[in-house]
């Protein structure tokens, strides 16, 4: 091979072997709309919490598309499903059900079952309260 004094990083490089169909296929079967995402961007312009962190529905779908299920979950963490994207979208794709669907999917199921946890208001180890702090009566 010939050497042109460049080369791509190890964390740029896709491998797309990792690419899990199976998956993805079952995301498109929950929720077809996420074939019909142009990656436009307009969602990540109009998002609130990308403002504070590295929140993208459209670059999380291209994650996934890559074989990064990992960095697309990390990318909709943040996410407060505010519905601001969903008003702002192009392609008229119910976003709030693909990131949901999406983190359905994708994530481990320890992960499903902390979610679960968490939307019932208790958090395993730190007596009910929500992100480790203590809620007081005024």
């Amino acid at each position: 091979m010939v050497n042109f004094g460049f080369g791509l990083l190890k964390s740029s490089r896709i491998d797309l072997d990792k690419f899990d169909q199976k998956k993805f296929s079952r995301l498109v079967e929950m929720e077809p709309d996420v074939l019909k995402c142009i990656a436009c961007g307009s969602c990540t312009a109009v998002c609130t919490a990308g403002n504070f962190t590295l929140t993208s529905l459209r670059a999380a779908i291209e994650e996934i598309r890559n074989g990064r299920d990992r960095e697309a979950l990390d990318m909709l963490k943040a996410c407060q499903l505010c519905g601001k994207c969903l008003m702002i979208c192009p392609r008229g794709i119910n976003t709030r059900h693909l990131i949901l669907s999406m983190t359905k999917i994708y994530s481990t199921p320890a992960e499903n079952i902390a979610g679960k946890d968490r939307s019932a208001g208790k958090v395993a180890g730190n007596g009910g309260s929500i992100a480790g702090t203590k809620t007081e009566r005024i």
